[in-house]
C-alpha cells in the first residue's frame, strides 16, 4: 500500500510553488469588502447622492437614517437630505445587507423593516391626499354657494 507523499518528502522548490498557488487561490476566492473588480451580473449598486460615486462602504446616519458612502457621511456636519444634525454614523460593510428607500433615501437593515416603512409612508400619503380632496371639495362647495348668493335673483 502506497502512502501519500508528505510535504517533507517533496522537493523544496515544489513545496514553495504549492504554497504560492494555495495562497493565490485563497486571494482569488476571498474578495475583501470594497475591492474593485468585475461586478456580479444582476448585483445592485447604490450610488451616493452626495458625491455620485458607487458606494463600497455605507455610512448610515443616526437619527435620520439616511444612507451615503462612508466618506461623505463622516465629512458632513448635517444630513444632506433633511438638514438634521448627525449624532452618529454607523459603518455598514458590503456583506451586511442594506435596503435603501428610493423615496426617502433612508436605509434599513432588513426587507421587512423597509416594507413597514413603505406601508407607513403609503398610508401617510393616502391620508394626506384624502384630506386635500376633502379640502378641495369644501372649497368648491363654498365657491358655488358664494356664486349663487351673489347672482341677482331673476324674477319670472
Amino acid at each position: 500500500m502506497q502512502q501519500p507523499a508528505l510535504e517533507r518528502d517533496a522537493p523544496q522548490g515544489d513545496l514553495e510553488q504549492q504554497l504560492e498557488e494555495a495562497e493565490q487561490q485563497q486571494l482569488d476566492e476571498a474578495e475583501p469588502p470594497g475591492r474593485l473588480g468585475p461586478r456580479t451580473p444582476g448585483a445592485r449598486v447604490h450610488i451616493c447622492i452626495a458625491c455620485d460615486a458607487p458606494v463600497a462602504v455605507y455610512g448610515h446616519l443616526l437619527p435620520c437614517m439616511h444612507t451615503y458612502c462612508l466618506a461623505c457621511a463622516t465629512d458632513m456636519p448635517a444630513c444632506f437630505v433633511c438638514g438634521n444634525p448627525i449624532h452618529m454614523v454607523r459603518r455598514i460593510e458590503p456583506p451586511q445587507a442594506v435596503f435603501i428607500s428610493s423615496v426617502t433615501m433612508q436605509g434599513f437593515a432588513s426587507e421587512l423593516a423597509m416594507a413597514r416603512h413603505t406601508a407607513r409612508l403609503h398610508q401617510h400619503i393616502m391620508v394626506h391626499q384624502a384630506a386635500e380632496l376633502q379640502g378641495a371639495k369644501a372649497q368648491m362647495q363654498a365657491a358655488q354657494q358664494l356664486k349663487q348668493e351673489q347672482q341677482p335673483q331673476l324674477r319670472r
